[in-house]
């Protein structure tokens, strides 16, 4: 049950709160009944991504996030295995555009390869609303753990609980 985080070689890692991160995604994944056997994340930019892009789904653009599943022979259907690759470059873009802080865009992309792992899509229309769905639901509890520790209180932030009333707001509006 471990997770596991690299960077390219010229990349400096991500600032991410490693032991809430882990403890916040085991704790989405238990919701779903599946426990993590290793999870690996690497972190790179948008030519490194593009390349895998290109290498192992044929597609030809830049994305945030690509998952790749791996399956354990020693392990029941309820452990996850996979590899997640994420683009610094594009979270970043994103942030700017969606105007929310990196950390918080950084942890819905990081989220969103976890779902993937759990088997939820976002090829359809009704696939991504789900995707978006569970993605907020999930920040929402990363949220709720930080508060329980204060973060929020000792770092200030004030506009990622902005972020979070809105998301809160159109859950319950969706529900």
């Amino acid at each position: 049950m471990q997770f596991n985080y690299y960077s390219d070689n010229d990349l400096l890692m991500p600032p991410i709160r490693r032991q809430i991160a882990n403890r916040w995604m085991r704790r989405v994944c238990g919701e779903m009944n599946r426990t993590v056997g290793e999870i690996n994340f690497q972190y790179t930019d948008d030519e490194g991504i593009l390349r895998a892009n290109r290498a192992f789904l044929q597609h030809d653009y830049y994305t945030d996030v690509i998952t790749f599943p791996r399956e354990s022979e020693q392990e029941g259907d309820d452990v996850i295995y996979g590899d997640i690759l994420i683009s610094i470059d594009t979270v970043a873009t994103n942030a700017q555009e969606l105007g929310v802080p990196f950390q918080q865009e950084l942890y819905r992309v990081m989220i969103h390869g976890i779902l993937h792992l759990l088997g939820i899509d976002d090829q359809t229309d009704s696939e991504r609303e789900l995707m978006h769905m569970a993605e907020d639901r999930a920040l929402m509890q990363l949220v709720e753990m930080l508060e329980e520790r204060n973060y929020f209180l000792e770092q200030g932030g004030a506009k990622f609980f902005k972020y979070v009333d809105k998301v809160c707001a159109d859950y319950q509006a969706a529900n």
